[in-house]
């Protein structure tokens, strides 16, 4: 049957490690089968290695389980390592490595944030994605281009837009301590704090004055 095993502990404790070792315990609880050869493709049980999946939350860690992986395979071919993977004979650690080797895409061994781009981008035409979406990681990336966006089309001769814009920057001029002032620098600087409350819901047809200072005096963005 199918299962999922969570661990859980402080950073420098052990996970990747642990991981490691039940990657290659549940390879050693499969059969590994014959060697394939060129571009031949075996179809079938000895197939059951893609299923398995290590997911881990760097791409440095990632790295690591990938590079032990394939590391302990080789050790225990050569018969140098007895300790790491106890359940797999030389020759299985041999054919392992080279079905491996032969097809390294399928080693399923990533992080959250890939993981969770795959299961999207295989929903994409489902949820009317489009399938060659690009992922953005920070809200920055998300922000500038909309914020260039608006200032275009407020300057194009959408004068309440115009309007508005000119309001902020007024805001932001007020309550901003520095002594120098960038508008688009400072305005995107605080939309950035202000994305996880209106993700959240919490936030909600605000005035630039009230998005910049409080009733009590407190600016809501620092």
């Amino acid at each position: 049957m199918p299962s999922m095993t969570q661990i859980k502990a402080s950073a420098g404790s052990g996970k990747t490690w642990t991981l490691t070792q039940k990657f290659l315990a549940h390879l050693a609880s499969l059969s590994p089968g014959a060697a394939r050869s060129g571009a031949c493709t075996l179809h079938g049980p000895e197939e059951d290695w893609r299923s398995v999946m290590a997911i881990t939350f760097t791409n440095a860690a990632a790295t690591e389980m990938q590079e032990r992986v394939l590391k302990v395979l080789k050790e225990r071919a050569l018969n140098l390592d007895t300790e790491s993977a106890p359940g797999l004979t030389p020759r299985d650690a041999r054919v392992w490595l080279e079905r491996i080797m032969h097809d390294k895409a399928s080693l399923n061994i990533s992080t959250i944030d890939s993981l969770l781009n795959l299961i999207v981008r295989m929903s994409a035409l489902t949820e009317n994605l489009p399938p060659d979406f690009t992922p953005v990681f920070t809200t920055d990336e998300i922000l500038r281009p909309c914020w260039e966006a608006v200032t275009n089309e407020a300057w194009q001769g959408d004068r309440h837009l115009r309007a508005l814009i000119a309001r902020i920057c007024e805001m932001a001029a007020i309550y901003d301590e520095r002594n120098t002032f960038q508008a688009a620098h400072v305005i995107t600087g605080k939309l950035t704090r202000l994305m996880p409350l209106l993700f959240t819901e919490r936030l909600s047809n605000l005035t630039p004055e009230e998005t910049f200072q409080t009733s009590e005096g407190q600016g809501l963005l620092p």
